[in-house]
């Protein structure tokens, strides 16, 4: 008797998939230290396209509510902005940041240009925008 969809489709329950995916995304843990990690932290080995798998699965599951957010911040009345270095897959980027009453929206934009803050507010920027007085 082969088991269910349903059984089968989670092999990581969604407290460790949580977890792991906490340690990978907010801490920077690569995927071979999330491995070794849930072996030796959670008695629960996981193989490393498991740990890229789940890097997915919340990226896709977190997509809509990091949309809403872009938006509410988008659409603030006064917002501040900022940018700051970011690493990623061995590729200087750059974390652009735009905080609003109660939110704050995160991109990672491989710019530090105009083309960056676009890709965090869009085309045009509505309302107050605060910043360090960097001219972009």
């Amino acid at each position: 008797m082969r088991p269910s969809p349903a059984l089968t489709a989670h092999r990581v329950g969604p407290r460790l998939t949580a977890a792991l995916s906490y340690l990978a995304g907010c801490h920077g843990v690569s995927k071979r230290g999330v491995e070794e990690l849930a072996a030796a932290l959670f008695d629960a080995p996981v193989a490393l396209g498991t740990v890229a798998n789940l890097e997915q699965e919340v990226s896709t599951a977190l997509a809509a509510a990091h949309q809403e957010v872009v938006t509410t911040v988008r659409q603030a009345a006064v917002k501040n902005v900022d940018e700051t270095r970011w690493i990623l897959r061995g590729t200087l980027c750059w974390l652009w940041a735009a905080a609003a009453a109660g939110v704050v929206a995160f991109v990672i934009h491989g710019r530090r240009s105009a083309a960056g803050l676009t890709a965090l507010l869009g085309l045009e920027v509505q309302g107050i925008l605060g910043s360090e007085r960097w001219g972009v």
